[in-house]
């Protein structure tokens, strides 16, 4: 936020990164008990998270339905935390006035298995659950429908993105770009 003040009034790329949600799964108390606000006395130690996935993926750690739950619950923490931090720096941006003028891109790396097809993590695999991410674009005040949001259910790519910002910036899209603009869809088109 320190350098978006300092940067106001210029235009401003801003590529921010978390790390979270991620091994290990340690958020903050207060998110962990949202999800689990009971006692909890079995293998699973937030910190060792990473250390441990890898002994359940070589079957050389067995997990309880209750280990299970347990685990699930750290991960929903650390998404829940992460999502409350993004709509702090989003509410920053509102009340800095810049909302208006802003183009946002949300979305993730990977998705997650929980035990399903018998798998945990993301790797090796190429189920829906670490396939399918989220892609969320809010395009500038002046580009945005007076109808609202608008739900794609036409499969689209992350490389998708740079062109998509690009056709909004007015910049040239690089040779070979892989992707294509989904401004069509943004806006509510096909």
């Amino acid at each position: 936020l320190k350098w978006i003040d300092k940067n106001d009034g210029e235009r401003m790329f801003i590529y921010m990164q978390t790390i979270d949600p991620h091994v290990p799964y340690s958020p903050p108390k207060a998110w962990r008990e949202k999800y689990w606000n009971k006692d909890y006395t079995g293998p699973i130690r937030p910190q060792a998270t990473g250390n441990q996935l890898a002994k359940i993926k070589t079957k050389k750690m067995k997990l309880s339905a209750q280990d299970k739950k347990y685990l699930e619950a750290l991960y929903d923490g650390e998404v829940a935390f992460n999502d409350h931090s993004l709509g702090r720096l989003l509410g920053e941006l509102q009340s800095r006035g810049l909302w208006d003028r802003t183009i946002v891109a949300f979305t993730s790396d990977h998705g997650e298995e929980f035990f399903e097809h018998g798998n945990r993590g993301h790797r090796q695999m190429l189920y829906d659950e670490v396939l399918r991410v989220p892609l969320l674009i809010v395009a500038p005040r002046s580009e945005r429908r007076a109808a609202g949001p608008t739900h794609c259910p036409r499969q689209v790519a992350l490389c998708d993105i740079l062109p998509t910002v690009l056709d909004y910036v007015g910049g040239p899209e690089p040779e070979n770009c892989w992707g294509h603009s989904l401004r069509p869809l943004v806006e509510g088109g096909d």
